[in-house]
């Protein structure tokens, strides 16, 4: 990991994860190849994502295999599923990996911030992280801050041993901190809230009891692109009474796709 900052040491690798950390000739020998993609397979605990990214950063670092570099990249892209990728670790890493291989150097963002009669303006597509906080009351204005269009806040949950991003309206009064298949002869069919089932895309609400919505899939979550597939889901959901926006906090508006 040191060698991806510039940081040299004497350091003999153990296996695969070590090799690919550190010896461009490595991600060579373990890359799978193909006429526009190549890749580093999984190795049960890592999955190919974040291998391939860390390979490419090394590559980039080293300035070493073009041609692989570029289908890294590609293959990196093709994984994506709307905005992001499965996990949060997996798209922070993927971010990284293709910001350091320039290969979208010459692309700008068309997002814009300004300052105007003592309000602040974004405008464009895309993403916002927030640098500087101010609190937002439920009906979506304080300080000067007036949300005119729909924004969603990015929360995290555990699904299958990952966390996996899900964007909620700002204003959301329950959040996701959970999920698991859910064997479907077990279900029962109950009313759900109507505050409730607003947070889904497609799917259908099945029964909500302690905080726990049964959900039949395919569905999706009302901020985002990413569907889960077909089956019975179980998400644990908690009450949030908290609207501040924290340093860190990530939000896109609604019309990005």
């Amino acid at each position: 990991m040191l060698k991806l900052y510039g940081e040299e040491v004497d350091f003999k690798s153990k296996n695969i994860i070590d090799e690919i950390f550190t010896t461009p000739e490595k991600v060579l020998k373990y890359a799978k190849v193909g006429e526009n993609f190549a890749y580093i397979e999984s190795n049960g605990f890592y999955s190919s994502v974040y291998l391939t990214s860390y390979a490419l950063r090394l590559l980039s670092l080293e300035e070493k295999y073009p041609d692989l570099r570029e289908k890294m990249v590609n293959y990196l892209l093709s994984k994506k599923n709307g905005p992001f990728w499965y996990s949060t670790k997996d798209t922070a890493a993927s971010i990284l990996a293709i910001l350091e291989s320039d290969s979208f150097k010459d692309i700008k963002s068309d997002i814009t911030v300004k300052s105007e009669g003592g309000k602040v303006i974004v405008s464009g597509e895309g993403f916002i992280e927030v640098k500087q906080t101010e609190r937002i009351e439920k009906e979506d204005q304080y300080h000067g801050i007036k949300l005119k269009t729909e924004i969603f806040k990015r929360y995290e949950f555990l699904f299958d041993g990952e966390y996996i991003d899900a964007f909620l309206p700002v204003e959301s009064s329950w959040i996701p901190i959970s999920m698991e298949l859910f064997d479907s002869t077990l279900v029962q069919i109950s009313k759900v809230p109507r505050e409730i089932s607003m947070l889904l895309n497609e799917g259908t609400p099945l029964s909500f009891e302690n905080g726990k919505l049964v959900v039949e899939g395919p569905f999706k979550f009302v901020g985002n692109e990413y569907s889960f597939d077909k089956g019975y889901y179980e998400i644990q959901f908690v009450e949030n009474d908290n609207f501040e926006i924290q340093k860190g906090d990530f939000f896109k508006d609604a019309n990005y796709h």
